[in-house]
Protein backbone atom coordinates (compact mmCIF):
# COMPACT_ATOMS: atom_id res chain seq x y z
CA UNK A 1 0.00 0.00 0.00
CA UNK A 2 1.61 3.05 -0.92
CA UNK A 3 1.79 6.09 1.72
CA UNK A 4 0.02 9.14 0.28
CA UNK A 5 1.89 11.35 2.80
CA UNK A 6 5.21 10.03 1.29
CA UNK A 7 4.33 10.54 -2.05
CA UNK A 8 3.12 13.85 -1.32
CA UNK A 9 6.34 14.96 0.08
CA UNK A 10 8.58 13.17 -2.65
CA UNK A 11 6.58 14.82 -5.85
CA UNK A 12 6.33 18.22 -3.94
CA UNK A 13 10.24 17.72 -3.19
CA UNK A 14 10.93 16.73 -7.09
CA UNK A 15 8.60 19.74 -8.15
CA UNK A 16 10.43 22.59 -5.61
CA UNK A 17 14.03 21.03 -7.42
CA UNK A 18 12.71 21.37 -11.21
CA UNK A 19 10.87 24.56 -10.23
CA UNK A 20 14.15 26.63 -9.14
CA UNK A 21 16.24 25.16 -11.28
CA UNK A 22 17.13 27.70 -13.78
CA UNK A 23 18.14 25.82 -16.66
CA UNK A 24 14.05 24.94 -17.33
CA UNK A 25 13.06 28.44 -17.59
CA UNK A 26 10.54 27.48 -20.48
CA UNK A 27 7.00 27.65 -18.79
CA UNK A 28 5.70 24.52 -20.83
CA UNK A 29 8.46 22.77 -21.02
CA UNK A 30 8.24 23.07 -17.02
CA UNK A 31 4.94 21.87 -17.09
CA UNK A 32 5.92 18.74 -19.38
CA UNK A 33 8.67 17.83 -17.01
CA UNK A 34 6.83 18.12 -13.37
CA UNK A 35 3.94 16.48 -14.78
CA UNK A 36 6.27 13.64 -16.41
CA UNK A 37 8.18 13.24 -13.60
CA UNK A 38 4.97 12.99 -11.12
CA UNK A 39 3.21 10.11 -13.24
CA UNK A 40 6.96 7.94 -13.49
CA UNK A 41 7.16 8.69 -9.42
CA UNK A 42 3.51 7.77 -8.87
CA UNK A 43 3.88 4.71 -11.04
CA UNK A 44 6.96 3.34 -9.47
CA UNK A 45 6.13 3.92 -6.33
CA UNK A 46 2.61 2.26 -6.60
CA UNK A 47 4.15 -1.02 -7.91
CA UNK A 48 6.22 -1.26 -5.10
CA UNK A 49 3.50 -2.82 -3.12
CA UNK A 50 4.75 -0.86 0.71
CA UNK A 51 3.38 -1.29 3.68
CA UNK A 52 2.89 1.19 6.31
CA UNK A 53 5.51 0.53 9.63
CA UNK A 54 2.39 -0.24 11.73
CA UNK A 55 0.48 -2.37 9.06
CA UNK A 56 4.61 -4.36 9.12
CA UNK A 57 4.21 -4.54 13.09
CA UNK A 58 0.73 -6.33 13.11
CA UNK A 59 1.81 -8.46 10.78
CA UNK A 60 4.91 -9.51 12.46
CA UNK A 61 3.13 -9.89 15.60
CA UNK A 62 0.34 -12.29 13.98
CA UNK A 63 3.48 -14.14 12.43
CA UNK A 64 5.20 -14.33 15.96
CA UNK A 65 1.85 -16.19 17.77
CA UNK A 66 1.47 -18.34 14.71
CA UNK A 67 5.07 -19.67 15.08
CA UNK A 68 4.22 -20.62 19.12
CA UNK A 69 1.09 -21.88 18.43
CA UNK A 70 3.17 -24.17 15.57
CA UNK A 71 5.60 -25.05 17.92
CA UNK A 72 3.11 -26.09 20.56
CA UNK A 73 0.73 -28.31 18.00
CA UNK A 74 4.61 -29.82 16.66
CA UNK A 75 5.50 -30.61 20.67
CA UNK A 76 1.47 -32.04 21.52
CA UNK A 77 2.34 -34.52 18.45
CA UNK A 78 5.55 -35.74 19.63
CA UNK A 79 3.95 -36.52 22.79
CA UNK A 80 1.17 -37.82 21.36
CA UNK A 81 2.88 -40.16 19.22
CA UNK A 82 5.35 -41.00 21.88
CA UNK A 83 2.57 -42.52 23.58
CA UNK A 84 1.37 -44.25 21.09
CA UNK A 85 4.39 -45.96 20.35
CA UNK A 86 4.16 -47.12 24.14
CA UNK A 87 0.79 -49.05 23.87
Amino acid sequence: MLDKKLFTELVDKCINDISNSKSLDSGSLKDEVLSTVQSVLHKTLSNLDLVTREQFDIQSKVLAQAQQKLELLSNKITELEKTQNKL
